[in-house]
């Protein structure tokens, strides 16, 4: 049963989705940057992040209040060989994790519900480069039809505004990588590692949710994933 469930997950690898643009824009703060993604981050335009948007980065601890945003996506990366790297939203730790080349994943990447205003501290990283970036919100989806989500990495989304089991499938090709699924960012529905030097080297459950849960997909680098109402 293994087996035949590890090749219908192979298939997982050539989903995708489209996120669409929301035109989302907000007066920023002093600091920021609000301009096109590429002048931002100088490099690739994240999913589901309109053309203005919030962006912030730096090196080391640090602090940042939010601005009128509801979706934050966080990195983190060293050169050196392992740093640690947390951060706080609020009270809340969101990411406690060890970053650099001698750990798997060597960095970490994830996307948290957050509010407007809120805090962000950037501790215990030192030489440790992160980012946090805007990511768009989406409606919440139709009722009608049948339910189903697939991507890869880190991502968040909302669900129908009816409860449902959602069958979860997850797969990454490398040796191993952390998933984890958050819903409305207190419950923790699923929290696996995966990869070739895993047994089982991929994740396929199901799961009980509530109608209009923000479903959040983090520490999910490389993993992909897909979520179909049952």
């Amino acid at each position: 049963m293994k087996t035949q469930a590890w090749l219908s997950l192979v298939a997982l690898a050539a989903l995708t989705a489209c996120v669409g643009n929301n035109n989302n824009s907000g007066e920023g703060n002093a600091g920021e940057c609000l301009g096109s993604a590429q002048a931002c981050s100088g490099g690739e335009t994240n999913k589901g992040v309109p053309a203005t948007f919030f962006s912030k980065s730096g090196t080391g601890a640090g602090v940042v209040t939010l601005p009128n945003i509801t979706r934050l996506r966080i990195r983190g990366t060293t050169t050196g060989a392992s740093a640690e790297f947390a951060v706080w939203i609020g009270d809340r730790l969101v990411v406690g994790e060890t970053v650099g080349s001698h750990n798997v994943p060597a960095g970490f990447d994830g996307v948290f519900v957050v509010k407007p205003g809120e805090t962000v501290k950037i501790t215990q990283a030192a030489k440790v480069a992160w980012s946090l970036d805007e990511v768009a919100p989406e409606p919440t989806p139709s009722t009608a039809g049948i339910f189903g989500r697939s991507d890869t990495d880190a991502d968040v989304f909302r669900l129908p505004a009816k409860p449902m089991r959602l069958r979860v499938q997850a797969l990454y090709p490398g040796a191993r990588q952390r998933f984890a699924v958050w819903a409305d960012g207190t419950r923790l529905l699923v929290n696996e590692s995966l990869g070739t030097s895993q047994n089982p080297p991929a994740y396929e459950g199901t799961i009980q949710v509530k109608g209009g849960e923000v479903i959040e997909v983090r520490s999910a680098s490389g993993v992909t994933w897909s979520f179909k109402q049952q």
